[in-house]
């Protein structure tokens, strides 16, 4: 394997491992073993667990970057583009759900890591402002007004991060696809609305 191949044979592998045992219980030794990459190998990519975690959160936030980012270029309307932006969100989360870390983990984790944390915020305000981009964008194409969109993407983020959160605690994964939908709807309804 090439260094990058090595390099993302570990985070899946920690990934994995994260998603069945959960970030305290998944040792280095865990991953040497289920990697098949020797101790050595493995602190030639990552300074210690700690930072291949980070690597793994880092993974998960540029992918939803990336979405975004896509979807605020694509032509159509802003209702479009962002219906599509959720099916994208959908898509990822039902074909790595086992592979990826619950929510509740990284939350967890980020309350005991600053540089996590500073990282998810660093994520999270990217996020809100592009989001904020396209929640305008919505509302000048439907002659609406919202008074605050920024506001409004944070709105909306915490229902589905709150989605999230719930689909883990009740065991409902299996409903997250309808749910988010039905988010959305509610959401662009009300955004849709003149007040």
């Amino acid at each position: 394997m090439t260094k990058p191949e090595i390099y993302n044979h570990i985070l899946t592998v920690t990934s994995t491992l994260i998603a069945e045992k959960g970030f305290e219980k998944t040792a280095i030794s865990d991953i040497v073993k289920a990697s098949g990459i020797s101790k050595g190998g493995i602190y030639w990519h990552f300074k210690n667990r700690d930072e291949i975690i980070l690597a793994i959160v880092e993974n998960i936030f540029t992918q939803q970057m990336e979405f975004l980012n896509a979807v605020m270029v694509q032509e159509g309307d802003a209702t479009q583009r962002f219906d599509h932006l959720i099916g994208l969100i959908v898509a990822s989360l039902e074909q790595v759900d086992e592979l990826m870390p619950s929510p509740i983990e990284i939350y967890a984790f980020a309350m005991r890591k600053p540089e996590i944390m500073a990282q998810m915020k660093t994520y999270y305000r990217r996020y809100q402002t592009h989001l904020a981009d396209l929640i305008k964008e919505i509302v000048q194409e439907n002659g609406t007004q919202v008074d605050d969109a920024q506001q409004a993407a944070l709105i909306f983020m915490s229902t589905v991060e709150g989605i999230l959160l719930m689909a883990v605690v009740t065991e409902t994964a299996d409903t997250l696809s309808s749910t988010l939908h039905q988010a959305k709807l509610i959401f662009l309804n009300g955004i849709k609305q003149e007040n």
